[in-house]
Protein backbone atom coordinates (compact mmCIF):
# COMPACT_ATOMS: atom_id res chain seq x y z
CA UNK A 1 0.00 0.00 0.00
CA UNK A 2 2.95 2.44 0.04
CA UNK A 3 2.88 3.10 -2.96
CA UNK A 4 -0.71 4.62 -3.21
CA UNK A 5 0.78 7.64 -1.36
CA UNK A 6 -1.27 7.48 1.68
CA UNK A 7 0.01 9.61 4.68
CA UNK A 8 -1.08 7.43 8.05
CA UNK A 9 1.42 8.78 10.66
CA UNK A 10 -1.39 9.73 12.91
CA UNK A 11 -4.09 6.78 12.19
CA UNK A 12 -2.77 3.83 13.99
CA UNK A 13 -0.91 1.97 11.30
CA UNK A 14 2.99 0.11 11.48
CA UNK A 15 5.19 -0.68 9.07
CA UNK A 16 3.99 -4.68 9.04
CA UNK A 17 0.69 -3.22 7.72
CA UNK A 18 2.05 -2.37 4.68
CA UNK A 19 2.91 -5.50 1.66
CA UNK A 20 5.51 -3.87 -0.45
CA UNK A 21 5.23 -6.70 -2.90
CA UNK A 22 1.36 -6.32 -3.25
CA UNK A 23 0.68 -6.63 -6.91
CA UNK A 24 -2.81 -4.71 -6.68
CA UNK A 25 -3.49 -1.58 -8.76
CA UNK A 26 -3.23 1.35 -7.10
CA UNK A 27 -7.26 2.18 -7.57
CA UNK A 28 -7.86 -1.84 -5.91
CA UNK A 29 -5.45 -0.50 -3.00
CA UNK A 30 -7.39 2.60 -2.93
CA UNK A 31 -11.07 1.12 -2.77
CA UNK A 32 -9.42 -1.52 -0.16
CA UNK A 33 -7.85 1.55 1.82
CA UNK A 34 -11.33 3.20 1.75
CA UNK A 35 -13.43 0.47 2.77
CA UNK A 36 -10.83 0.02 6.03
CA UNK A 37 -11.14 3.42 6.80
CA UNK A 38 -14.82 3.25 7.20
CA UNK A 39 -14.62 0.42 9.41
CA UNK A 40 -12.78 2.10 11.78
CA UNK A 41 -14.62 5.47 11.50
CA UNK A 42 -17.90 3.48 11.77
CA UNK A 43 -16.30 1.54 14.72
CA UNK A 44 -15.21 5.01 16.63
CA UNK A 45 -19.23 6.24 15.70
CA UNK A 46 -20.43 3.72 17.41
CA UNK A 47 -18.45 3.93 20.36
CA UNK A 48 -19.03 7.61 20.69
CA UNK A 49 -22.63 7.20 19.89
CA UNK A 50 -23.21 4.38 21.84
CA UNK A 51 -24.19 2.02 19.16
CA UNK A 52 -26.54 -0.62 19.82
CA UNK A 53 -25.64 -4.69 18.75
CA UNK A 54 -26.99 -4.30 15.18
CA UNK A 55 -25.43 -0.88 14.66
CA UNK A 56 -22.00 -2.62 15.28
CA UNK A 57 -22.94 -5.53 13.69
CA UNK A 58 -23.99 -4.02 10.75
CA UNK A 59 -22.02 -1.31 10.60
CA UNK A 60 -18.60 -2.75 11.78
CA UNK A 61 -18.29 -6.75 11.86
CA UNK A 62 -20.11 -7.72 9.05
CA UNK A 63 -18.39 -5.19 6.51
CA UNK A 64 -15.09 -6.46 8.35
CA UNK A 65 -15.62 -10.07 7.37
CA UNK A 66 -17.24 -9.34 3.75
CA UNK A 67 -13.33 -7.56 3.23
CA UNK A 68 -11.37 -10.37 4.53
CA UNK A 69 -13.33 -12.54 2.08
CA UNK A 70 -12.60 -10.54 -0.34
CA UNK A 71 -9.50 -10.16 -0.32
CA UNK A 72 -8.64 -13.40 1.22
CA UNK A 73 -11.47 -15.99 0.41
CA UNK A 74 -11.75 -15.32 -3.41
CA UNK A 75 -15.17 -16.71 -4.38
CA UNK A 76 -15.22 -19.70 -1.87
CA UNK A 77 -17.19 -18.00 1.12
CA UNK A 78 -20.80 -16.82 1.78
CA UNK A 79 -21.11 -15.03 5.27
CA UNK A 80 -24.37 -15.85 6.63
CA UNK A 81 -26.44 -14.26 8.94
CA UNK A 82 -27.96 -16.47 11.38
CA UNK A 83 -29.33 -14.97 13.60
CA UNK A 84 -32.98 -14.85 13.09
CA UNK A 85 -32.65 -18.72 11.99
CA UNK A 86 -33.51 -21.53 14.74
CA UNK A 87 -31.17 -24.34 15.22
CA UNK A 88 -32.42 -27.08 14.67
CA UNK A 89 -33.58 -28.68 18.13
CA UNK A 90 -31.90 -32.23 17.61
CA UNK A 91 -28.30 -30.74 17.46
CA UNK A 92 -29.06 -28.28 20.60
CA UNK A 93 -28.56 -29.05 24.23
CA UNK A 94 -30.74 -29.81 27.35
CA UNK A 95 -31.27 -29.17 30.69
CA UNK A 96 -33.55 -30.04 33.33
CA UNK A 97 -36.62 -27.92 33.93
CA UNK A 98 -39.03 -29.82 36.77
CA UNK A 99 -42.35 -28.43 37.02
CA UNK A 100 -45.02 -29.55 39.80
CA UNK A 101 -46.71 -31.66 37.31
CA UNK A 102 -43.36 -33.33 35.84
CA UNK A 103 -40.64 -33.56 37.75
CA UNK A 104 -38.98 -34.98 34.57
CA UNK A 105 -39.06 -32.31 32.39
CA UNK A 106 -36.51 -30.86 30.45
CA UNK A 107 -36.12 -28.28 27.83
CA UNK A 108 -33.86 -27.12 24.89
CA UNK A 109 -31.19 -24.63 25.30
CA UNK A 110 -31.79 -22.31 22.24
CA UNK A 111 -29.14 -19.00 21.85
CA UNK A 112 -28.30 -17.70 18.84
CA UNK A 113 -24.94 -16.60 17.07
CA UNK A 114 -25.18 -13.40 14.64
CA UNK A 115 -22.58 -14.89 12.01
CA UNK A 116 -21.71 -17.87 10.21
CA UNK A 117 -19.52 -18.74 7.00
CA UNK A 118 -20.46 -20.86 4.71
CA UNK A 119 -18.22 -22.64 1.82
CA UNK A 120 -20.43 -21.09 -1.26
CA UNK A 121 -22.47 -22.45 -3.65
CA UNK A 122 -21.14 -20.23 -6.19
CA UNK A 123 -17.70 -21.35 -6.17
CA UNK A 124 -16.29 -23.77 -8.83
CA UNK A 125 -14.61 -25.39 -5.81
CA UNK A 126 -17.67 -26.80 -4.05
CA UNK A 127 -20.92 -26.10 -6.85
CA UNK A 128 -20.25 -29.35 -8.43
CA UNK A 129 -19.97 -30.92 -4.47
CA UNK A 130 -23.53 -29.43 -3.91
CA UNK A 131 -24.97 -30.63 -6.69
CA UNK A 132 -23.69 -34.21 -5.71
CA UNK A 133 -24.70 -34.31 -2.77
CA UNK A 134 -28.41 -33.02 -3.85
CA UNK A 135 -28.46 -36.15 -5.99
CA UNK A 136 -27.65 -38.46 -3.03
CA UNK A 137 -30.45 -37.30 -1.28
CA UNK A 138 -27.71 -35.61 1.41
CA UNK A 139 -28.09 -32.20 0.94
CA UNK A 140 -28.72 -30.88 4.62
CA UNK A 141 -25.62 -30.37 5.94
CA UNK A 142 -26.38 -27.55 7.79
CA UNK A 143 -27.37 -27.64 11.57
CA UNK A 144 -30.21 -24.73 11.50
CA UNK A 145 -34.16 -25.22 9.90
CA UNK A 146 -33.63 -22.34 7.31
CA UNK A 147 -33.42 -24.05 4.43
CA UNK A 148 -30.55 -22.05 2.51
CA UNK A 149 -28.20 -22.38 5.99
CA UNK A 150 -29.73 -26.10 6.41
CA UNK A 151 -28.53 -26.93 3.02
CA UNK A 152 -25.04 -25.19 3.01
CA UNK A 153 -21.61 -26.68 4.39
CA UNK A 154 -20.91 -23.99 7.55
CA UNK A 155 -17.79 -23.45 9.40
CA UNK A 156 -16.95 -20.93 12.56
CA UNK A 157 -19.62 -18.22 13.99
CA UNK A 158 -19.09 -14.78 15.20
CA UNK A 159 -21.43 -13.66 18.04
CA UNK A 160 -21.63 -9.72 18.91
CA UNK A 161 -22.06 -7.79 21.45
CA UNK A 162 -22.00 -3.84 21.76
CA UNK A 163 -19.85 -2.10 24.55
CA UNK A 164 -23.34 -1.88 27.17
CA UNK A 165 -23.23 -6.46 26.48
CA UNK A 166 -21.40 -8.80 28.35
CA UNK A 167 -18.73 -11.22 27.13
CA UNK A 168 -20.46 -14.23 29.39
CA UNK A 169 -23.68 -13.99 27.11
CA UNK A 170 -21.50 -13.59 24.01
CA UNK A 171 -19.66 -16.98 25.24
CA UNK A 172 -23.11 -18.98 25.45
CA UNK A 173 -24.19 -18.14 22.27
CA UNK A 174 -21.48 -18.66 20.31
CA UNK A 175 -20.91 -21.82 22.69
CA UNK A 176 -24.29 -23.07 21.84
CA UNK A 177 -23.96 -22.38 18.12
CA UNK A 178 -20.71 -24.27 17.52
CA UNK A 179 -21.76 -27.20 19.92
CA UNK A 180 -24.96 -27.70 17.25
CA UNK A 181 -22.99 -27.18 14.60
CA UNK A 182 -20.36 -29.87 15.52
CA UNK A 183 -22.92 -31.69 16.54
CA UNK A 184 -24.38 -31.83 12.99
CA UNK A 185 -20.98 -32.87 11.62
CA UNK A 186 -20.19 -35.82 13.78
CA UNK A 187 -23.41 -37.03 12.20
CA UNK A 188 -22.57 -36.15 8.65
CA UNK A 189 -19.33 -38.34 9.87
CA UNK A 190 -21.55 -41.25 11.14
CA UNK A 191 -23.57 -41.50 8.13
CA UNK A 192 -20.52 -41.31 5.62
CA UNK A 193 -18.99 -44.09 7.63
CA UNK A 194 -15.60 -42.18 7.10
CA UNK A 195 -13.01 -43.80 9.34
CA UNK A 196 -12.70 -41.83 12.71
CA UNK A 197 -10.89 -38.32 13.22
CA UNK A 198 -8.98 -37.55 15.61
CA UNK A 199 -10.27 -34.50 18.05
CA UNK A 200 -7.58 -31.98 16.14
CA UNK A 201 -8.83 -32.53 12.86
CA UNK A 202 -12.42 -31.18 14.12
CA UNK A 203 -11.14 -28.05 16.12
CA UNK A 204 -12.83 -24.91 15.02
CA UNK A 205 -12.06 -21.22 15.90
CA UNK A 206 -15.17 -19.06 16.98
CA UNK A 207 -15.62 -15.92 18.19
CA UNK A 208 -16.87 -13.15 20.64
CA UNK A 209 -16.89 -9.33 19.81
CA UNK A 210 -17.88 -7.53 22.33
CA UNK A 211 -17.91 -3.82 21.16
CA UNK A 212 -14.04 -2.73 19.69
CA UNK A 213 -12.57 -6.34 21.19
CA UNK A 214 -12.90 -9.49 19.17
CA UNK A 215 -12.49 -12.74 21.53
CA UNK A 216 -10.71 -15.61 19.94
CA UNK A 217 -12.36 -19.29 21.14
CA UNK A 218 -11.45 -23.19 20.19
CA UNK A 219 -14.18 -25.61 19.95
CA UNK A 220 -13.80 -29.63 19.25
CA UNK A 221 -16.30 -32.68 20.44
CA UNK A 222 -15.08 -34.22 23.70
CA UNK A 223 -16.75 -37.49 25.39
CA UNK A 224 -17.05 -37.46 28.87
CA UNK A 225 -14.34 -39.62 30.91
CA UNK A 226 -17.34 -41.11 32.94
CA UNK A 227 -20.56 -41.09 30.89
CA UNK A 228 -19.00 -41.42 27.91
CA UNK A 229 -21.54 -38.88 26.19
CA UNK A 230 -20.33 -37.02 23.88
CA UNK A 231 -20.16 -33.13 24.10
CA UNK A 232 -18.22 -29.72 22.98
CA UNK A 233 -15.09 -28.15 24.50
CA UNK A 234 -14.56 -24.36 24.23
CA UNK A 235 -11.86 -23.13 25.68
CA UNK A 236 -10.99 -19.44 25.26
CA UNK A 237 -10.72 -16.46 24.92
CA UNK A 238 -6.89 -17.32 24.00
CA UNK A 239 -5.17 -14.86 25.52
CA UNK A 240 -2.31 -14.31 23.17
CA UNK A 241 -5.09 -13.91 20.36
CA UNK A 242 -6.81 -10.27 21.05
CA UNK A 243 -7.87 -7.61 18.38
CA UNK A 244 -9.77 -4.51 18.16
CA UNK A 245 -10.83 -2.18 16.28
CA UNK A 246 -9.83 0.79 17.98
CA UNK A 247 -6.89 2.03 15.21
CA UNK A 248 -6.02 1.23 11.51
CA UNK A 249 -3.31 -1.14 12.95
CA UNK A 250 -6.05 -3.15 14.84
CA UNK A 251 -8.29 -3.25 11.28
CA UNK A 252 -5.23 -4.61 9.47
CA UNK A 253 -4.53 -6.85 12.10
CA UNK A 254 -7.50 -8.06 12.14
CA UNK A 255 -8.03 -8.64 8.44
CA UNK A 256 -4.86 -10.63 8.58
CA UNK A 257 -6.14 -12.73 11.47
CA UNK A 258 -9.31 -13.50 9.85
CA UNK A 259 -7.55 -14.14 6.02
CA UNK A 260 -5.82 -17.06 7.83
CA UNK A 261 -8.93 -18.02 9.40
CA UNK A 262 -10.61 -18.67 5.86
CA UNK A 263 -6.99 -20.08 4.46
CA UNK A 264 -6.97 -22.81 7.28
CA UNK A 265 -11.31 -23.72 6.41
CA UNK A 266 -10.62 -23.86 2.78
CA UNK A 267 -7.09 -25.57 2.67
CA UNK A 268 -7.20 -29.03 1.01
CA UNK A 269 -3.96 -29.91 2.36
CA UNK A 270 -3.24 -32.75 4.94
CA UNK A 271 -3.04 -29.51 8.04
CA UNK A 272 -6.26 -28.26 6.48
CA UNK A 273 -9.61 -28.44 7.87
CA UNK A 274 -11.66 -28.92 4.33
CA UNK A 275 -8.67 -31.58 3.34
CA UNK A 276 -8.62 -33.17 6.64
CA UNK A 277 -11.68 -33.55 7.88
CA UNK A 278 -14.61 -31.84 6.47
CA UNK A 279 -14.14 -31.63 2.30
CA UNK A 280 -13.65 -35.90 2.89
CA UNK A 281 -17.07 -35.91 4.81
CA UNK A 282 -19.12 -34.31 2.57
CA UNK A 283 -17.14 -35.87 -0.59
CA UNK A 284 -17.73 -39.15 0.63
CA UNK A 285 -21.38 -38.44 1.63
CA UNK A 286 -21.83 -36.90 -1.91
CA UNK A 287 -20.97 -40.33 -3.46
CA UNK A 288 -23.54 -42.37 -1.18
CA UNK A 289 -25.97 -44.41 -3.01
CA UNK A 290 -29.42 -42.47 -2.49
CA UNK A 291 -30.97 -46.28 -1.88
CA UNK A 292 -28.93 -46.89 0.62
CA UNK A 293 -29.68 -43.88 2.65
Amino acid sequence: MAGAGFKTSNMGTSSCDFDHGDTRTEEELSDMWQKVKTIYENASDCKLHTGDENAWSDDVVRPLLQLAIEIHGGDRWKLHNVKSQSIDPQYLSTIDAPTPANASRTRVVDRRADYALAYSHRSPRYSDLYVRLKAAKQSEVGPTLAQWTRQSAVFSGFEVKSPLGTQHEAEQQISIWIAASLRKKQELASIARVPPFQRADMVEPVFTIVGHHHFVYFAWPRKHPVSCEWGTQVLGPHSRLTFNTLDLHGVFQLLRFYGEVLKYAADEGPNGYWGRFFGKVLNQLAASRPDNN
